[in-house]
Formats: C-alpha cells, sequence, structure tokens
C-alpha cells in the first residue's frame, strides 16, 4: 500500500508546476520529431510504411485496457493469456514471446531474466501510439504535449466480476517546456463462472488483481537547437493466481513492480545532430504457493547510456552512428549468486531519398558485445518507393537474440555454453491509400523469417535444460481493407484483416523432437478480424468479429484448442459544452458467450460488459 501510494505522489509531485500553470494557453505548436525504433531482439532498422501504427487517441477513451489489447487487433499477433489478470505474453508471425522486443523510450522492456514482457503491466492509457515493425519490435511512445492537446482527462470504468477503476492525465504545455502526467488504478475479482465439459461448475476462485501505475514526461527545450526530456514510469500489481481446469483450488500469487527512469539530451550543430541519454531499469518480482512451499523472489536493475553522432553528408544523404552500453545485475532465488551481464553495441545507419521524395534507402549494421565476447552480427536493408496512392517496401534483415539469465543461470538446469539465436528474413509490402473514396485504404504484406539455434527446454532425466535444437521457418501473408464514407449527419467505416502463419521447425538435432515439419505450438495458422462502426450524431455503435484457427497445444499435435469466433458490440455517445467533452460507453464482449481459452486449462470469460465515461478539459 505504502508503495503504491509513493509512486502516485512521485509522478503529482513531478506535476505540480503544470497545475499552477494551467491558466495560460498554449500559445504556439510544439513540433513532434522523428520517433526512431531502435533495433530490437529480432529486429534491424525501422521501415515506416511497413510498420503497424495504432494510435492510441483514435481509439480513445482506452478505458482499463491493457497494451494486449491493442495489439490484439493488429495483424500477425496471438496473445497468451493467462486469465484475466493474468500474464499476457505475446507471439508475432510464428515467434515466441522472448522475440518479441518491447522498448520504451528506446530502451528495451524485456525481462533479463525470462526475456519476455508481460503486456498485462502496461495501459493502454499511457501511450499515445504504438509502432510494430515487420520483424516484431514494439515501440510504446510518449508524444511532446501539442496545441490542442487536453489540459485534463479523467476515465471511471465499472464491468463484471467486481471491475473498477480510473485513469486520470493533466498536461501543460509553453513554448520552452511541456509536461504529461497520468496515473492509473484497477482491480477486479476476476470470479467468472467456469462452466466447461468435464468440469464441475463453479466460480472461478483466487483470481483477484490489482494495479497502481503513474508515468510522467518532463521536456525543456532552453534553445530551437536543444532539447532535454525526463521520463518515469512506475508501476505495481498484485495478482491471486487461479487454478486452471485441472485443478481444485490455488494458494499462489504474484507480485510485480516496475522502475523506470530514462534522460535524454538532444542538440542540434549545424549538418551535425548528438545526442545522448541513460536510463535505470528495475524490475521486482515475487511469487509464493503455500500449498506446495514456494517462496520465489527475484530483482533486477540496469543501468544504460547511449550516445550517438548524425551528420547530414549531403541534402539528400544522412549517416548515423552510435555506441550504447549497459550494465545488469540480477538477483533470484533460483540462483546460486547473484549475476551480472555487461553489454556494448555499435551501431551504423545510412539513410538516402530521391530528389522527387519517390524512393527511400535505409541501412544498419549493429555489432555487440556482451562480456567481452562478440554476438553475429545484425544488419538490415529498407527499401520504399512511392508512387500516386501506392506504396512499395521490401525489408531485409538478420538479427540474434541472446539467451536469457535464466538460459544460462537457472539452478539447477541454466546452460552457460547457449549459444544465441540467429535469424534472416525479408517482408514485402504493398499499400494502397485514397482517403477520398468508399474504399480508403488496403494492405498486402509477404514475409519469411529463418531461425537458427532456436533456444527450447527439455528434459534432461529429471532436470529441464534449455539447448540449441532447432531451426524454425515462418512465412505468410497478412492482408487489410479499410471501407468507409462519411456525411454530415452520419458516417459509417469497416476494416478487414486476415493472416496466414505458417511457422514449421524445419530440422532438429533431438532425436524424440515430435514437432519436426509441423506447425508450431501457439501459433494459428488462420485469423481473421472484421469491424463495422456506424456514426449518427452523437452516437455510435461498433461490432466486430475475431476468428482464430486451431491452436496445437502439444508438439506431435495431439491435443489442440479448438477454433474460435467471438463477438464484441461498442456503444458510444458523445457530448461537448464548450471546452469540456464527455464520453459515454458501454462495451459487450463475447456477446455470444462461448467458451474459449488462448492457453490450455487457463479459461477465459464468457459473455460480460463494462461501463465508463471519458471527460476532457481544452
Amino acid at each position: 500500500m505504502w508503495r503504491s501510494a509513493g509512486l502516485v505522489f512521485f509522478c503529482v509531485s513531478g506535476a505540480l508546476p503544470g497545475l499552477f500553470a494551467q491558466k495560460a494557453k498554449v500559445d504556439t505548436v510544439l513540433q513532434i520529431r522523428e520517433v526512431t525504433v531502435s533495433a530490437g531482439r529480432l529486429a534491424g532498422a525501422e521501415a515506416p510504411a511497413l510498420y503497424q501504427i495504432i494510435d492510441t487517441n483514435e481509439l480513445r477513451p482506452p478505458g482499463m485496457r491493457q497494451l494486449a489489447q491493442l495489439l490484439a487487433g493488429g495483424s500477425g499477433w496471438y496473445l497468451k493469456n493467462y486469465g484475466p489478470g493474468g500474464v499476457q505474453s505475446p507471439s508475432f508471425r510464428g515467434g515466441n514471446s522472448a522475440q518479441t522486443s518491447l522498448q520504451w523510450a528506446g530502451w528495451e522492456l524485456n525481462s533479463p531474466l525470462t526475456g519476455q514482457a508481460d503486456l498485462s503491466t502496461i495501459p493502454a492509457a499511457f501511450i499515445d501510439r504504438v509502432a510494430v515493425s515487420p520483424a516484431g519490435a514494439v515501440e510504446l511512445q510518449q508524444l511532446p504535449v501539442q496545441a490542442g492537446d487536453p489540459a485534463f482527462t479523467f476515465s471511471q470504468e465499472f464491468g463484471s466480476f467486481g471491475l473498477a477503476g480510473f485513469s486520470g492525465a493533466w498536461k501543460t504545455g509553453r513554448p520552452h517546456w511541456d509536461q504529461s502526467t497520468s496515473v492509473l488504478w484497477q482491480g477486479a475479482r476476476n470470479d467468472f463462472l467456469v462452466d466447461y465439459p468435464g468440469v464441475t461448475p463453479r466460480r472461478q476462485p483466487h483470481a483477484a488483481f490489482r494495479q497502481t501505475a503513474c508515468t510522467h514526461r518532463q521536456r525543456w527545450r532552453p534553445s530551437p537547437r536543444s532539447e532535454w526530456t525526463l521520463l518515469s514510469w512506475f508501476a505495481d500489481q498484485q495478482r491471486q493466481t487461479p487454478p486452471t481446469l485441472l485443478q481444485q483450488r490455488s494458494a499462489a500469487e504474484q507480485a510485480d513492480r516496475q522502475y523506470r527512469i530514462s534522460a535524454e539530451t538532444l542538440r542540434s550543430m549545424g549538418v551535425f545532430t548528438g545526442q545522448a541519454a541513460v536510463a535505470w531499469l528495475g524490475e521486482e518480482f515475487h511469487y509464493a504457493d503455500s500449498l506446495i512451499d514456494l517462496d520465489s523472489r527475484s530483482r533486477t536493475d540496469q543501468w544504460r547510456a547511449r550516445a550517438s553522432l548524425q551528420w547530414g553528408l549531403a541534402p539528400r544523404h544522412e549517416l548515423r552512428g552510435g555506441l550504447e552500453g549497459g550494465y545488469t545485475r540480477a538477483h533470484s532465488t533460483e540462483y546460486f549468486q547473484a549475476t551480472d551481464r555487461r553489454q556494448l553495441t555499435a551501431r551504423l545507419r545510412y539513410h538516402w531519398h530521391s530528389s522527387d521524395g519517390f524512393w527511400n534507402l535505409r541501412a544498419t549494421g549493429k555489432q555487440e558485445w556482451v562480456d567481452g565476447r562478440a554476438m553475429p552480427a545484425g544488419a538490415d536493408l529498407t527499401l520504399n518507393t512511392q508512387r500516386f496512392n501506392h506504396t512499395w517496401s521490401l525489408y531485409l534483415f538478420r538479427a540474434y537474440r541472446l539467451p536469457t539469465l535464466n538460459d544460462w543461470y537457472w539452478s539447477p538446469g541454466g546452460n552457460p555454453e547457449l549459444e544465441a539465436e540467429t535469424s534472416w528474413g525479408a517482408s514485402l509490402g504493398w499499400h494502397y491509400r485514397r482517403p477520398a473514396s468508399i474504399w480508403q485504404t488496403a494492405r498486402l504484406e509477404l514475409f519469411h523469417r529463418m531461425t537458427d539455434d532456436w533456444i527450447i527446454w527439455l528434459p534432461a532425466g529429471s532436470i529441464w535444460t534449455p539447448e540449441n535444437l532447432r531451426q524454425v521457418w515462418s512465412r505468410g501473408l497478412e492482408a487489410g481493407l479499410t471501407f468507409g464514407r462519411e456525411t454530415t449527419h452520419w458516417s459509417w467505416q469497416s476494416q478487414w484483416r486476415y493472416s496466414l502463419i505458417l511457422a514449421t521447425n524445419r530440422q532438429t538435432e533431438h532425436p524424440n523432437d515430435a514437432s519436426l515439419h509441423k506447425q508450431l505450438i501457439y501459433v494459428p495458422r488462420h485469423r481473421a478480424q472484421a469491424d463495422l462502426t456506424l456514426g449518427f450524431g452523437q452516437w455510435s455503435l461498433s461490432g466486430a468479429a475475431g476468428a482464430t484457427g486451431r491452436v496445437y497445444t502439444l508438439n506431435d499435435h495431439s491435443a489442440h484448442l479448438p477454433p474460435t469466433l467471438l463477438f464484441d458490440l461498442d456503444l458510444q455517445y458523445r457530448q461537448k459544452r464548450g471546452k469540456l467533452q464527455g464520453q459515454f460507453y458501454l462495451q459487450l464482449f463475447n456477446l455470444f458467450d462461448q467458451h474459449f481459452q488462448t492457453v490450455a486449462g487457463y479459461p477465459l470469460p464468457g459473455r460480460h460488459f463494462r461501463l465508463g465515461w471519458h471527460w476532457q478539459i481544452r
């Protein structure tokens, strides 16, 4: 309790100057500088034309939704959901959750212990925009305050199974500085009805969840050529782990806390632009289960620094080089002793565009050393061309993923000799955009990725240990269409998305590996989504349908989750009075009360609702 109160107090204190300065208006337009998505675990250079961009301002009100719900609407994603309030881990285009890099302010948020990022700990209300690269790097963007942004926002929400929560934000903008602060609290009992064949009907026990979080962004611009930015993000999650469908009871509980602070400076010097940043990323994890007398605690601290210099060689040529260093310290009851990791990364990027703006080329090289040992080199190339309303994009990359600290040091079973995964791949995309017509946008993308030395944990006697055993080939396509029409009094819009993902194990060194030449577990081949929104005056009604094909849960395909087809409804009413804008909404999920799971043994709720309101003062 005191920790949560302290986190909120820190954010509120940082925003006090903005609260006392609200009387004056923003008298200048604050420009957003270009956002660069750094190379991730299996990512290379940024390829804007192939990015999936999710603007949360277009999805307002976000309510108590998490990042997982935002990504679920995009192409190529499968989210493993362990129940309301539970862990939510992503899979992108056939990769596992450790191969998806979650980034904030250019720093990677994946846990050094597990390599994964729990999307249930990221509130959608804290994010302005999400950019997803073709290789699966997810950049969380918190943008500077702009003229016209609401000064205050407040949301409150209630729902099924004891859900209640609120979020608030306040922003201030001046010619030389701006700040934004957001806070959130939510909780739920999550005692939904579990009524599956072969299972005694019951209310889901021991499934409560509570989250407190806040974030603060402060930017100073002492001159047109320099800029300083300070970011902080703190969160506390307390959750109970409910029993699976095969268990009668559970006493497991989990507590997660994240502490993140980043400071960055940017200075322009003629044809040169210098950038430097430092960060501290801390994470605590506590898991306890009195039924099996288990009490596991871990903590990681990461100190990181980077510097880069950008040089405008010529009007259409740009060269950028940089270094990034990091030190990670980890303590865990599952390790013999505290462990650490030292990293040094060098990057070089070249960017060119044609004089007519129709061609754009970007190439990046990367070399990293971990504890003095050179990792495989990474490189990528992006080529975009635009003609009229059509954009063609080609993206090639070679990258790698480091073993996690658990892979190396878990006791018993860690393997210090484990090698990094390496991968190479390509994406070819076509985009069509014509906003003035009923057929507004169209998108088709083909992708391919081959991953060598895939890391997998296998039993060695009574002890599980990780090995580099597999070669995995992921390939497929994604397609999307957007239709719409708007008149003075009414409007309609419809989006259609489809993805085909074939992810198979091409070769293995394990003689009993039943996954050889088979689709990977928890990677559905087919996913399709469609939605329709009707607007009339201040009212809007949206309907969404999502279909997921068969999901295998065992390597030999002897067990699987059945295909699912889910429907949701969303009714909204908007009201505006001067500077005050209000929005009321009622959301119905799983409209036809379908039984479904995304992870075997972890049931998800049937029909349920959320009711909320969202206010803005400009």
